[in-house]
């Protein structure tokens, strides 16, 4: 991305200076003179756990100043829209504000529904499905606080003029963080050329002490053959339109807000009282604090095993440790994916958005199995959305729907377990014969034509003496295999896969 794309006016009006990060090499803006790094994770370690960012707030708080102040200063509000994209033939969950405007908006063939615009949208990505409770910030299902101007370029911006672009984004950016109370010396933009969705822009990424807050896209370029900008190994040309495209992470301010060891921590207190009450374990906060807190302070800069070596201990007994409560919050995160998905009517199956509700569902009930928790499936997801009714109110028109759907699942899933046994005893047999293991695309087969989750083939292969390695990513690729409508070749994804594991 060139350089002039990211030499915007209100950074020299401000004083902020552009500088090189010692560690990444990546370039920033500060306001800072002495500052020698990005900012961001694994460069910096998350300095606000344990001493928060501004004052603290809930998530109804910081979603109501948001929306309140982009208003303010001109923005239409807009409802959200549903989880499902319905609208798209590309992806089938709706990943982020911009989502629900692409391709038809975004690219000039239809008005926006209000420009510029403001908005709180339920997003849900599983691409970092095994990441979920471990790494302490990601989330299967977030709100992205977006605001949003659409400008057109040439006879028609001269007729209805530019709404704002780089400089106004900047600014209104810095006013909300100032508004909240974060100290403004703290926080960087980092430069970052962003790609989705068959569009790309320069992006700035907004962070303060270790944590991205936002990220301000600049979108201007479309994916095409014969264009002349290379991004990550795309060709893209300019579009007829410039959008302003900003993603402001919701649940990550409110764990600014709070500086509590994880996000989890911030937004699902309640839930993860119940659920470790409901599993008879003690939160390692109070058995492990000093470990608990560092390691939630470097999580984004350290790996597993240099962590536990820096207390003395083995990565087995880090996981010993943290593996009850990264289930806990796992099932917390899961709760509330599921109470949007089925609430806006995607129905579990073996295709299409209804694979991935039902792969996160039975994550959900191997967890909730692991953690000898009884309460069901259902009554966790009602508890969310007795949560969430002040905010959504329409989730709770779905709810004898969702209790109906949850537990037909969980009888499915138990007479997928009983008669997948087995199915894999003789697998394994035949494994043993040959004197071979059960291979990686065997697992994927497993799963996808038998529902048989990888930790139970490895259970019942060990009974008959074969051992079985599973990718600490198969969740993550099993969901990507399935998450895209123009899907890809299986023999690659399979390749991929046992790249990883080698």
């Amino acid at each position: 991305m060139n350089d002039e794309e990211y030499n915007i006016e209100y950074f020299k009006e401000h004083e902020l200076i552009r500088k090189k990060c010692e560690k990444c090499g990546t370039y920033y803006w500060t306001r800072d003179n002495d500052r020698k790094t990005c900012g961001d994770a694994p460069c910096d370690i998350y300095s606000f756990i344990g001493e928060p960012i501004f004052k603290e707030r809930s998530v109804e708080q910081i979603r109501e100043s948001f929306l309140s102040f982009f208003e303010s200063h001109g923005h239409t509000r807009l409802k959200r829209y549903p989880v499902v994209a319905r609208w798209r033939d590309d992806i089938y969950l709706n990943i982020a504000s911009i989502s629900n405007f692409q391709p038809f908006v975004t690219a000039g063939k239809v008005p926006p529904p209000a420009n510029p615009l403001v908005i709180s949208q339920p997003c849900i990505r599983l691409e970092d499905l095994e990441s979920i409770g471990k790494t302490g910030r990601h989330l299967t299902a977030f709100e992205m606080m977006g605001h949003h101007a659409f400008n057109k370029r040439g006879e028609e911006r001269e007729e209805t003029g530019e709404i704002y672009w780089k400089n106004d984004t900047v600014r209104y950016c810095d006013e909300y963080l100032r508004q909240l109370g974060v100290d403004m010396d703290g926080v960087t933009y980092k430069e970052a050329p962003w790609v989705g969705g068959g569009n790309a822009g320069p992006s700035l990424e907004v962070i303060t002490s270790g944590l991205e807050l936002a990220t301000l896209v600049f979108m201007d370029l479309k994916l095409s053959p014969l264009g002349q900008i290379d991004i990550k190994g795309q060709l893209y040309d300019k579009m007829d339109t410039y959008i302003v495209d900003t993603g402001y992470g919701l649940e990550r301010f409110v764990w600014a807000s709070k500086g509590s060891p994880t996000v989890y921590d911030a937004i699902f207190p309640d839930m993860i009282k119940e659920l470790i009450n409901a599993a008879g374990i003690v939160h390692p906060l109070e058995t492990h604090h000093e470990l608990i807190i560092e390691n939630a302070r470097l999580s984004g800069a350290m790996s597993r095993r240099e962590i536990a070596k820096r207390f003395g201990i083995s990565p087995k007994e880090l996981k010993t440790i943290l593996g009850p409560i990264e289930s806990v919050y796992a099932v917390s995160d899961h709760t509330k994916c599921l109470a949007f998905m089925l609430a806006d009517g995607i129905v579990p199956s073996n295709a299409k958005e209804g694979y991935l509700a039902r792969l996160v569902l039975r994550r959900a009930f191997r967890m909730l199995k692991s953690l000898n928790i009884a309460i069901p499936l259902e009554e966790l997801v009602l508890k969310q959305i007795k949560t969430l009714k002040n905010s959504f109110p329409e989730l709770e028109d779905s709810v004898d729907r969702i209790v109906e759907i949850v537990a037909l699942e969980k009888s499915r899933y138990d007479d997928t377990l009983l008669k997948g046994g087995r199915i894999v005893k003789q697998l394994a047999k035949q494994s043993k014969l040959k004197a071979q293991k059960i291979h990686i695309d065997t697992l994927i087969d497993l799963y996808d034509t038998h529902g048989l989750p990888p930790e139970f083939v490895s259970e019942v292969a060990s009974t008959q003496g074969i051992a079985v390695d599973i990718p600490e990513n198969f969740y993550s690729l099993v969901a990507s295999m399935h998450g895209e409508e123009q899907k890809t070749a299986r023999e690659p994804l399979l390749d991929g896969l046992k790249e990883k594991t080698e």
